[in-house]
Parts: structure tokens; sequence; C-alpha cells
């Protein structure tokens, strides 16, 4: 791109940017007359003066297709990033006199394919949005007999590298009257992408907690809005990690997202047991009580219920590796979620569920070191919860076992301390704990028992 030019354009200088065009313009006339005459002499025939001038104006050569920044820029690129003064909006318009064509041009590779209302959305520029949603307008009016699909349509749902809309740009941004107006001249704008096309302007709007934002798209997009997120999740995924609030409301929209999975299986039930609690308490019986009040403490239902609530069966539903929401909230020391799937008002069963390897979720616990959730386990007096402390997973280990491969001491002694636990069960080795607790001594160190007899 010539120096002048870009310059001209990331200032907004309208008289330098239109003398350099029609500068550009004019010298281009002589060799276009040039060429007809050479034209005129092969053929031999004579054509009328009036004959001569071209079908449409040149394109000065400043904003041809090699007229880019280094990184791919149009120069209605550079224009519709750096502002939207008059200065600016009388060189967006200069600019598309010259040359139509780089309306909805996407930028090369090295600009992630961009179009100019992508930058223009991205810098929170509304009135050069609104600039280039009129000459799509004008180009949709010009168009004989509208066969065609709406041009405005057409250029706000061109999508970049990332397979983002201008719409994603303003979500982005944080700016909700922008949002709105795109989405006031173009309601099903917030239907782009389809379900598992990618990520959706209501799940990037959840994700980044705008919350009026995320109303305002379901309120003007309609029951289509699209809830599709990266790797197949949806908006609910992201919601759960956010808040109870937002959270609510997705169900209140769509209930039926709660039973949707991602890529890997996983529901929004999952993701929300692989959200870890950090309690300070660390008394069982007290945090259990906590736990489990139906209303939480400020009155309002976590995501975890809300869930349940929607789908009763979540619980029960493994995700790709074999893993139910109580193994996963397990692993993540979600003690929260793993008292309140045990509870007799819920679901109490879900303590025996296996995983692909046959583990419980005390097997998980006492494997990742979660001293929290095997101390409650081991503590509770319930059969339900009796019934597993001996429980064996494929490989034969106990929860045991696994504590003292671990050489996680604090879920050793939970264990130990409970009278149910047997010493003595061997996996498919022949390994009994004590026999494991020998092979985890550090080399060179040595021990041996003394008769004091």
């Amino acid at each position: 791109m010539d120096p002048r030019l870009l310059r001209a354009a990331r200032c907004g200088d309208f008289a330098g940017l239109e003398a350099l065009l029609l500068g550009a313009a004019a010298a281009a006339a002589p060799n276009q007359v040039a060429i007809d005459v050479v034209v005129v002499h092969h053929h031999g025939a004579a054509a009328a003066p009036g004959q001569q001038a071209p079908e449409a104006a040149p394109v000065p050569h400043l904003l041809d297709a090699a007229a880019t920044t280094p990184q791919g820029d149009s120069a209605l690129h550079v224009v519709a990033a750096s502002g939207d003064g008059e200065g600016f909006l009388r060189c967006a318009r200069a600019i598309y006199r010259h040359a139509a064509r780089l309306l909805d041009r996407p930028s090369a590779s090295g600009g992630g394919g961009d179009t100019p209302l992508h930058r223009a959305a991205r810098a929170g520029n509304a009135a050069m949005v609104g600039c280039l949603l009129d000459m799509a307008r004008q180009e949709e009016e010009e168009l004989a007999g509208g066969t065609g699909g709406s041009r405005v349509a057409e250029v706000l749902e061109k999508r970049n590298a990332r397979q983002e809309t201008a719409l994603h740009d303003a979500v982005r941004l944080g700016d909700e009257q922008l949002v709105r107006h795109l989405m006031s001249v173009h309601p099903r704008l917030a239907r782009v992408p389809a379900p598992g096309g990618g990520m959706s302007p209501l799940y990037l709007a959840v994700s980044l907690r705008h919350d009026r934002i995320a109303e305002a798209l379901h309120q003007q997009g309609g029951d289509e809005v699209s809830y599709s997120g990266p790797a197949g999740q949806t908006a609910l995924h992201a919601a759960v990690l956010r808040s109870a609030e937002m959270t609510e409301k997705i169900l209140e929209w769509n209930k039926g997202l709660a039973g949707e999975a991602d890529a890997s299986g996983s529901t929004a039930l999952h993701f929300a047991a692989a959200s870890p609690e950090n309690n300070p308490e660390t008394d069982s019986s007290s945090l259990l009580r906590r736990c489990l009040r139906s209303p939480s403490s400020h009155g309002r239902r976590t995501p975890t219920q809300l869930l349940l609530e929607a789908d009763p069966s979540l619980h029960f539903r493994p995700d790709g590796d074999g893993e139910y929401p109580i193994h996963v909230s397990a692993a993540a020391g979600n003690l929260r979620l793993v008292a309140l799937l045990l509870d007799e008002h819920c679901c109490p069963e879900c303590a025996g569920l296996r995983d692909a390897r046959g583990r419980t979720f005390l097997h998980v616990a006492a494997d990742r070191g979660r001293q929290e959730v095997v101390g409650f386990a081991a503590d509770d007096k319930r059969a339900v919860a009796a019934s597993i402390l001996n429980a064996q997973d494929d490989d034969g280990n106990t929860a045991l076992n696994l504590a003292v491969v671990a050489g996680d001491l604090g879920s050793f002694w939970c264990l130990l301390r409970n009278r149910e636990v047997r010493l003595d069960l061997a996996n498919n080795d022949g390994l009994t704990p004590v026999d494991l607790s020998r092979s985890t001594v550090p080399a060179g160190l040595y021990y041996k028992t003394v008769n004091l007899d």
C-alpha cells in the first residue's frame, strides 16, 4: 500500500486521500485511451469518439488487489479500524466509490480473514459500522429484480478465519448498544453458527459474563438463537462455571440443553462437578449439613441443583472416559457435589457407580489425594458409603491401596481409622497395603524389626 494512502486512512484525512485517489484515476485515464486506440487499429474499424469511454471508471491503482498492508489489510480495513469521526466516514465513502468490492473483502491470512465490518465492530466504531451497512443497503437497493439474498445480511454474516461474525466482536467488546444495533438490522444473526459449527455470540457472552448482552441476544434473536460453543459445548456448559443466575436463565430458555454433551461426552453437570470447592471446614459432619441445605445460605440454588432439577438422570450419564459426575467431583475435590449426590433425597446409589477402570468415587479421591472427600466417605456411617470402603477396582486395588501408592498420609489415616477397612486384601499382583508400602520406600533407606524381649 502506498504510504501516503496508509497515512491518510489512518488519520482520517479525507482531503489528502481524495487527492491521491483522483490523481491516480486521472493518471490511469490516458492509458485506457491508448489501449482503445490500439484495439481500433488492430481490427481496422473506426469508432465514434463517444464510444471510446470505458463502461466503468477505472479503479485507481492505489486500491487494486495488491494495495494492502503487510498484514493483508485494504485501505477500507484501515479506515474502519481507525475511527468513526466525520473525516473517517468520508474516507470510507470515498474508498467505496472507487472500489466497492472492498466492502466485504476479507483480509489476507495475516489479518485473520476479517472484513472491514469486523474491524469497525472490534474497535467499537458504531458510526463506522452504520456507514458500512449503509453501503451494503445501497447495493441492495440497486440490485435489479432482487433475486439474490439480502446484501446487508450477506455482509453481516461474513465470517473470518475463526468463523466469527462482526457480532462476535461487538459481544467480545461488551458493547451492548452495538450488539442491539446489529441485531435490529439482522435479527437472525444470533443464529450463526448452526449447532456444532463453532462458538456462537450467546456462548461468548455467557463465557465473558456479559449477562445483559446474553439476554439481549435471546430477546432479539428469538427461540432459534444458537447456543453452540467450541468442541461441541453449549452455552449451558459455560454458564455453570460462571453463575447460578445465568444457568437458571439458560435452562428457562432451553431446558433440553441440560442433557446435551460436548465432544468428550461431558454434560454441563460434569463441568459443574469439575469446579473445586474451596471450603475451609474440615469437619465432615458440619460440612455435610451445610452442603445439603436445600436453598443456599443466600436463598438461591446452585448450578448443580438447577441441573439436577432440569434432568434428574444426569448423575447416571458417563462421559467419554466412562466417568460419572461423582467421579469428576471426587477428582476435583468438589465435596459439596459429592455430598449432594450421596444424600438420601438425591442419588445415594451413585456411591457404587464404577468408571471404565472399575473405580468408585472413593478410589478416585484416594488416587488424587482429595483428603476431604476420602474423610467424608470414611466417616459416613450409612451403609451405602460403607459398602465401597473395601471395593476393588479392575486391578484389584482398594482405596487404601491407592492412598498408599500415592503416598497420601492424610487419606491413608482417614481410611485406617475406620475399623471396617480391611488390610489383608491383595490386588491382582498379590500385594496388600503393607506390601505396597514397602515398595514405596525410597532406595537407600532400610528398616528392620527389633525384638526387645
